[in-house]
């Protein structure tokens, strides 16, 4: 036990010596993460839950098929459904995240990022979470409201 004793004190003494040379360590660090975090990005995230009887809902459009849906198959119906290249477009459109797209190439550049940006999962049977993440929070909100009303639609 005195031999734990002795090292301790021993490494508490060396930490002691070199106390200095530990605080500038900490704060070149501290500064170095700060000016990280300073050139980050800010990212906004806007959510919606959206219920959906999906029974009577998807049971039209799932007609046909041999085996009973799951809940994965109905959320990826959900995704290509809302996620569409039109739907994107719309999506586009509506928010004015096109105002700055000259060409069919840059148009597909941003609903490809848009896409990206969006974001369905499950939170129950069914019960879907809508999200969708952006560099400008009003953005953001424009973008699940207006994926509400195309859902609705």
């Amino acid at each position: 036990m005195s031999e734990l004793l002795a090292l301790l004190r021993d490494y508490s003494l060396m930490a002691w010596r070199y106390r200095w040379y530990g605080l500038a360590v900490s704060w070149f660090i501290c500064v170095a993460g700060w000016l990280l975090v300073a050139t980050m990005p800010d990212i906004y995230q806007s959510s919606a839950r959206i219920y959906v009887d999906t029974d009577s809902m998807l049971r039209p459009l799932m007609r046909g098929i041999a085996v009973e849906p799951n809940l994965l198959s109905e959320v990826e119906i959900m995704q290509k459904t809302l996620l569409s290249r039109p739907n994107l477009e719309k999506v586009a459109r509506a928010t004015n995240l096109d105002r700055n797209v000259r060409t069919p190439g840059e148009m597909n550049e941003l609903t490809t990022s848009l896409g990206r940006q969006i974001q369905i999962s499950t939170q129950g049977r069914n019960l879907f979470l809508l999200t969708a993440e952006n560099e400008s929070p009003k953005a953001a909100k424009a973008i699940v409201d207006t994926l509400l009303n195309l859902f609705v639609e």
